[in-house]
């Protein structure tokens, strides 16, 4: 097994980033699919232990994705990394189910604060990114802006590996 990976977490787009408002529901089974073979290989390098960031999007797509796997591999580890309790409070009824499924499955919940305060998504990705040996990344790869690019960024100065998943599928 060459380069073992202990840990991982994941980053990308919320569904408003994928173009036209139906654009996220056609790609979310394809994405979910891709998302499912990288978390595998990342399993087969030797990850027992996944971090969530619990948004709207790629990240609950990628919770869901672990949670589905855990049956094929059952000493798998899902972490919740919320930026602050009510983080669900104004989303559609859809996402806040999604939330609290993937939620509470999770083997582990971590709060950064305790309130919405600035930052504190980005104080989220950086936990995520310290706490993990790589990165997997949905993101279309001509963006050069937003908190996916910067936690990929953060995850390059911390010499982490990096996959990405580009969603111009």
């Amino acid at each position: 097994m060459a380069d073992s990976i202990l840990s991982a977490c994941f980053t990308g787009h919320r569904p408003e980033r994928f173009g036209r408002p139906d654009q996220y529901r056609k790609s979310e089974q394809k994405l979910s699919s891709l998302l499912a073979d990288e978390v595998i290989r990342t399993i087969d390098r030797g990850c027992t232990v996944f971090y969530c960031g619990m948004a709207r999007g790629a990240d609950l797509l990628a919770g869901e994705t672990v949670l589905s796997l855990k049956p094929l591999y059952p000493k798998i580890r899902l972490i919740a990394v919320i930026p602050y309790p009510k983080q669900p409070y104004y989303w559609e009824n859809q996402w806040v189910a999604r939330y609290n499924q993937v939620l509470h499955r999770c083997d582990e919940a971590v709060t950064i604060a305790q309130n919405y305060a600035g930052g504190c998504f980005a104080l989220r990705n950086r936990y995520m990114v310290d706490h993990s040996d790589h990165i997997i990344a949905v993101i279309n790869p001509e963006e050069s802006h937003g908190g996916t690019v910067q936690t990929i960024r953060y995850a390059k100065r911390q010499n982490k590996s990096i996959a990405v998943i580009p969603w111009q599928l």
